[in-house]
């Protein structure tokens, strides 16, 4: 089966960091038209969308990302985090996990995910959540940060001091 050369994929991934988003979409759409199947496409076509706050049509290039590669970690956390602007917390919820689950090294989808049930009022597995981000990514500053404020609410004032000055 035939696949995008690194050459076609480093041209879009150009426009794409370059921030020039509508050329971005026009070439991965060129690729997706030769490479129908391929799940990365949908992926960079998914962030091109999302950059540019049509997260519907991002939602829809992300679900078909996973629809080609099940266990598709990075689309499936893209999906969160398009779900979690749509402040659509219980479906970010279930691509967070399912990001989790094809990978579980994963930091900020840990930290996206106790984000959420920080924000539901949910501080047990909120603390869980930032810790396995900070397991991962031990001088990931947000969830230092994000740990010391749901140690906060669990009133545990010294151990929030800590990762406060984790933080900073």
């Amino acid at each position: 089966e035939m696949h995008p050369t690194k050459t076609q994929l480093d041209e879009v991934m150009q426009f794409y960091s370059l921030g020039q988003m509508d050329k971005a979409q026009v070439a991965v759409q060129n690729l997706i038209n030769n490479f129908p199947n391929e799940s990365l496409l949908f992926n960079i076509s998914g962030a091109c969308y999302s950059e540019t706050g049509q997260t519907e049509l991002a939602i829809e290039n992300f679900k078909r990302a996973i629809s080609f590669k099940i266990d598709y970690a990075e689309a499936q956390y893209n999906l969160g985090v398009a779900y979690q602007k749509n402040n659509q917390l219980d479906s970010a919820t279930e691509y967070y996990e399912l990001a989790i689950n094809s990978q579980h090294a994963y930091p900020t989808a840990h930290n996206n995910l106790g984000i959420i049930y920080l924000t539901k009022g949910h501080f047990d597995i909120a603390v869980k959540c930032f810790e396995w981000a900070i397991a991962y990514s031990p001088n990931y500053a947000e969830a230092h940060n994000n740990l010391g404020s749901v140690l906060q609410e669990l009133k545990q004032f010294e151990k929030a001091k800590k990762e406060f000055e984790k933080a900073t």
